[in-house]
């Protein structure tokens, strides 16, 4: 490429090469922090968990139970079982007992259901920031009320009970057929895809622009 023969139209060409060039490798540079921030993030949460876990003893108010729907158990979908635990200091916790098989028929959830003081070990979880507009919080199904996501407001407090505005999500089981385990926060899985994109788009406009000239 010869500088000095260069038209305007070329200048114009080549100032426009360079800052989508620069463009996409910033997007690929930011994808990539990103990404070293979300998998540290998980690394020690999951390095912490045993220092998060705390144990709790009270009842299961079956009554107010719910379910959680599209919910995952590697590629199984079903529910997580939400259950008021009544505790003996008047806490009303909103327990995630862990995943269930989906089903509709009428009583399906009595076989998961406890009797008596049941001891739960679970870490704290704060409920996730979604508007209220994209979906009702909660729904009758069949035989079953359902949640679309954890919101413990919506299911009414125990009388003289307090809830506190989290939950605790159980790390064992508390039925046979419940499945209890913890979601880590999302590695960086997403942010590495999009990396890889933003830095082979650069490489193709970096091709096309040397054929170019």
């Amino acid at each position: 490429m010869n500088i000095g023969n260069m038209t305007a139209r070329k200048w114009v060409l080549l100032v426009a090469f360079v800052l989508a060039e620069a463009a996409l490798l910033k997007l690929g540079w930011w994808q990539y922090h990103r990404m070293q921030e979300k998998e540290t993030a998980r690394t020690a949460f999951m390095a912490d968990l045993p220092n998060q876990t705390v144990t709790l003893t009270g009842t299961f108010d079956h009554n107010r139970e719910v379910v959680l729907e599209s919910q995952m158990n590697g590629e199984e979908p079903g529910y997580r079982i939400l259950t008021p635990l009544l505790t003996p200091d008047k806490q009303d916790i909103l327990v995630d007992r862990g995943w269930i098989e989906r089903e509709l028929t009428p009583g399906f959830l009595d076989k998961y259901k406890t009797q008596g003081i049941q001891t739960v070990q679970g870490i704290w979880r704060q409920p996730p920031t979604l508007h209220g507009w994209l979906r009702g919080p909660l729904e009758g199904r069949g035989a079953v009320r359902v949640l679309m996501y954890v919101k413990p407001d919506a299911i009414a407090v125990a009388d003289g009970y307090t809830r506190p505005y989290r939950y605790l999500q159980a790390t064992t089981q508390t039925a046979k057929g419940v499945a209890a385990f913890i979601n880590p926060p999302p590695g960086g899985d997403q942010h590495r895809q999009y990396m890889w994109t933003w830095w082979g788009l650069a490489a193709v406009l970096l091709v096309l622009a040397g054929r170019a000239w």
